[in-house]
């Protein structure tokens, strides 16, 4: 698992190196856009992380304990970081469900380079998210047939404004969606192959194919439905036979790592209880298609992109583009997936999930959706290429959605900062301010603490909390204990779900003294003894 940040970097060196080689003559423009969409992804002005709390903190802060301590052996898939202790001295480590190790392990190693910062994070997603317009724009280029569709695939990317945002921030998804599109990128001189006297494919390519796409699942495990495109090549009839036994040879290796070595399916096992039952169902679909459709056609947020697609899927049923029907099938399974697969506790106990929670999982698929829309304008090619001046109107459109594009991104980016300071990051900065060095922070926000705060500050989650932790020298009597309490902490599903940590936090507000409160939380001095 060591060698995985290396082999990162050299599958992201070696795709830009072959899309570079592929781009026609609108290289020129391409590279003004990825310029363009590279500034508006930098989180200048305010940072905005996520919000949602821990997959929008965890990756930085399991990076930032990898750097320190080096990988797990123990959980060789899984994100770790602790859960009492600090990340320079841990006393107890949890493991994430859910969460795999790849994007804190390449984390981890650029700490180790560079320092930490959570802003960091959000550069290299930022950075990941521009570089993606390369192998998007050659995609476009092979799926429609026209080198205009590359300039249009680039620009579709880079004019959805919340998409932008989300690129700046410390998910995994916007890591994840380079090497997406990358793994289809590579995929294109497979399907292209016919059998010409060479005995075998050559070996380098189908290498760095295979490893492409093992590199991609192990980075989200949403990623493997893209074990379907090797199935798909094994039963293609026009796929010659040395194709057929790579990609049974592929489908098989990437499982067997899974299943065998990594024990993916377990990590759906912690989610039976928090989901009261299998966490993927047709239930969970009915109730997050019309939100996840919604936050898709928020003119807002993803501008025109939705509507173009949908031209395009005109196309794709005229002209029966078959390239262009497998990402559509492909964009289906990712919706599919993520739609049958509950969000949160909270959901399962009935509470509804936000549009704005869905564009995070819209992101990791999001180079498919602009390959897909691009094609939009062959059909406006097709109906309006006869008008004058056609270019000019297109142009001008363009420019449009381009000042639209920095504006809306601009607001998106700082209402959801607001909010984040507001319900998840603010608390955590201004007790970090009132903590004296020494301190130890009682919270059920332990890996907010690591994300922003110092490595050595010692954190204690609720939940794991116990008297043994004390009598034992784990967690010192003799330095100062502080108790952040959270306003949701007086709710009836937290006082369900965490009966123990509601009581630990009843008793800790009664006898503790205030030292500090803001709009939702307030910090008090407690004392070891009761």
């Amino acid at each position: 698992m060591a060698a995985l940040p290396l082999i990162l970097i050299v599958l992201i060196v070696a795709t830009l190196l072959w899309a570079g080689r592929k781009l026609g003559r609108y290289k020129t423009y391409i590279v003004g856009l990825m310029l363009i969409h590279g500034a508006l992804v930098l989180p200048f002005r305010c940072s905005f992380y996520g919000m949602e709390n821990e997959d929008a903190y965890v990756y930085g802060a399991s990076g930032r304990y990898y750097s320190l301590h080096g990988l797990s052996e123990t959980t060789p898939s899984l994100t770790v970081a602790p859960t009492v202790g600090s990340l320079k001295k841990p006393v107890i480590d949890q493991t994430y469900s859910g969460h795999l190790i790849t994007f804190p392990a390449f984390l981890g190693t650029i700490f180790q380079i560079l320092g930490y910062s959570p802003t960091i994070v959000q550069l290299i997603n930022a950075l990941l998210s521009t570089l993606a317009i390369l192998p998007l724009s050659v995609v476009a280029h092979y799926c429609w047939g026209s080198r205009t569709t590359s300039l249009t695939a680039a620009a579709f990317f880079s004019l959805s404004p919340a998409i932008n945002v989300m690129h700046g921030t410390t998910f995994s998804e916007p890591f994840s969606s380079f090497f997406v599109i990358a793994s289809i990128l590579m995929t294109i001189p497979v399907l292209r192959y016919r059998k010409t006297g060479q005995s075998f494919y050559p070996w380098k390519t189908i290498v760095f194919w295979g490893i492409l796409l093992c590199a991609v699942t192990l980075i989200k495990r949403d990623n493997l439905i893209l074990l379907s495109i090797p199935a798909f090549l094994a039963v293609r009839k026009k796929s010659p036979t040395s194709i057929r036994i790579a990609a049974i040879v592929l489908g098989a290796t990437i499982i067997l790592i899974h299943w065998g070595l990594l024990a993916t399916p377990g990590t759906i096992s912690p989610e039976l209880e928090e989901a009261q039952g299998f966490p993927f169902s047709f239930n969970n679909f009915q109730r997050l298609l019309p939100t996840f459709l919604m936050g898709i056609f928020d003119w807002k947020w993803t501008a025109l992109l939705p509507y173009a697609v949908f031209l395009a899927l005109m196309i794709v049923v005229r002209k029966r583009r078959r390239f262009a029907a497998m990402l559509a099938l492909l964009v289906t399974g990712f919706v599919l997936m993520y739609c049958c697969h509950y969000r949160s506790y909270w959901f399962s106990q009935g509470e509804d999930a936000h549009a704005a929670g869905m564009l995070r999982y819209l992101t990791n698929f999001f180079p498919l959706l602009a390959v897909l829309a691009s094609g939009c304008i062959c059909f406006l090619h097709y109906r309006f290429l006869h008008l004058r001046r056609s270019t000019l109107v297109f142009g001008g459109a363009l420019t449009v959605m381009l000042v639209f594009t920095f504006w809306m991104t601009l607001r998106l980016r700082s209402e959801w900062a607001q909010l984040e300071e507001r319900f998840q990051t603010g608390g955590v900065k201004q007790i970090l301010k009132h903590l004296p060095d020494n301190a130890i922070v009682f919270t059920d926000q332990g890996i907010i603490y690591q994300f922003l705060g110092p490595a050595d500050l010692f954190t204690v989650n609720l939940n794991s909390f116990s008297r043994d932790l004390v009598q034992k020298g784990y967690v010192p009597e003799k330095r100062p204990w502080f108790f952040h309490c959270q306003q949701e902490m007086h709710g009836a599903l937290y006082a369900k779900r965490w009966p123990s940590a509601v009581a630990l936090a009843n008793q800790f507000s009664k006898n503790g003294l205030v030292v500090a409160r803001g709009n939702n939380w307030i910090l008090y001095r407690i004392s070891p003894k009761k």
